[in-house]
């Protein structure tokens, strides 16, 4: 049997749910009302929820039994924490949620440009990331002939998705490469055949946060992120943060972003650009929807 070893310590005013759903769909007696700075003791949580929840438990539990354990309820991660209460060993408490993350990381993302692609450099970005993502992992699937002929690996991801435009009828506006579940299978498909066997477990998620992406980075995978940079929309790569800056540091395809509504500088290169936290969230978190693309070897 577990024992009640965490604590769970709200950060603002907040809500522990009988169930993962908005509070005007439940009764008053299914919601449990806190302060910012009471706490908890619980015995287990479950985080990541739907993308934002933590399921915590109340009381002892069973592990054989966990999904039906007593007192489970529900929180909102950005509203608590959760340190382990380990003092009766001699020990200080410790933060297990969110996880302590470094201020600052700065993968190693090889940085490539959409401008100087063989193939449809002004749309390309889609592609040219995923390139640049597939060459972090080590994976490139050129051969001797096409790197004598100066072609690129996101030119042949190109390729690869005209070829899935006329094989699904994709012939108008919309191709397969502005769709990011064709994305997800360049990834899974060039790790598999050309890792080998890597990123399979690479995921996509309509809604994200940021908190995630510090995250994913922190392990040392980069993210790819789709946003309204652009009246159409673009995509890039973030390898990065810094939070002394408050600044994304990024791989952009298309060059250097001048920030929100400031469109861009072409002749500037894109590797290495730190982005402001307000200025990507503006176009990034969009209707609700924040598009992420998290690779994972």
């Amino acid at each position: 049997m577990n024992t009640l070893e965490h604590t769970l310590r709200f950060t603002k005013d907040s809500f522990l749910k009988v169930r993962p759903l908005e509070t005007s769909y439940l009764s008053p007696d299914e919601i449990l009302t806190y302060k910012a700075g009471d706490e908890i003791p619980i015995s287990a949580y479950t985080p990541n929820l739907q993308g934002k929840y933590i399921r915590v438990y109340l009381e002892e539990f069973d592990a054989r039994s966990i999904e039906t354990a007593p007192k489970q309820y529900y929180c909102f991660g950005d509203d608590v924490e959760i340190v382990l209460t380990a003092v009766s060993r001699g020990e200080e408490p410790s933060q297990k949620y969110p996880p302590v993350l470094p201020p600052k990381v700065d993968l190693k993302v090889p940085y490539h440009s959409q401008l100087n692609n063989l193939e449809h450099p002004l749309g390309a970005c889609n592609v040219t990331s995923v390139a640049m993502v597939l060459k972090y992992y080590g994976i490139d699937s050129r051969s001797a002939q096409d790197i004598n002929n100066d072609v690129q690996l996101e030119d042949v991801l190109f390729r690869k998705t005209e070829e899935w435009d006329e094989q699904y009828g994709y012939t108008g506006g919309e191709r397969t490469r502005h769709i990011p579940a064709f994305l997800q299978r360049l990834l899974k498909e060039w790790g598999q055949e050309y890792g080998p066997g890597k990123l399979q477990n690479t995921t996509f998620k309509n809604v994200s946060t940021e908190l995630e992406i510090k995250q994913h980075l922190a392990k040392g995978n980069p993210v790819i992120v789709h946003g309204f940079f652009t009246n159409s929309g673009h995509i890039i790569v973030i390898k990065g943060y810094d939070e002394q800056a408050g600044v994304w540091i990024c791989n952009d395809p298309y060059g250097k972003w001048l920030g929100y509504q400031g469109g861009y500088d072409n002749d500037a290169s894109g590797g290495d650009v730190p982005y402001s936290y307000k200025d990507l969230h503006a176009v990034w978190d969009v209707n609700g929807e924040s598009w992420c693309h998290f690779p994972l070897s």
